[in-house]
């Protein structure tokens, strides 16, 4: 469905970061039903760079083709969770 809200995730390898993040995100995404992609970053490397995404984690909140929220790097829940909240409301 076009107006079907997802969360992407994209991790790497031997990233502590990603690894810490993963969980949180996933509770929260979990928590408000949104449906979470995990994307492995060397195997998606040409959609990655498509998106300007070079480092990770990172993550990006679609609503269909729209890309609605991203965050990269440090990852601010608080903030995450304003967006889920307001775009599931």
């Amino acid at each position: 469905m076009a107006d079907t809200l997802e969360l992407t995730y994209y991790y790497g390898n031997d990233c502590g970061v990603c690894a810490a993040s993963r969980p949180r995100v996933q509770a929260l995404a979990d928590e408000y039903q949104v449906p979470m992609v995990l994307k492995f970053i060397e195997d998606n490397l040409a959609e990655a760079a498509q998106l300007l995404i070079f480092t990770v984690p990172a993550i990006v909140l679609r609503r269909g083709d729209k890309e609605l929220h991203r965050q990269v790097r440090l990852i601010d829940f608080h903030q995450l969770e304003l967006v889920l909240a307001k775009e599931t409301a």
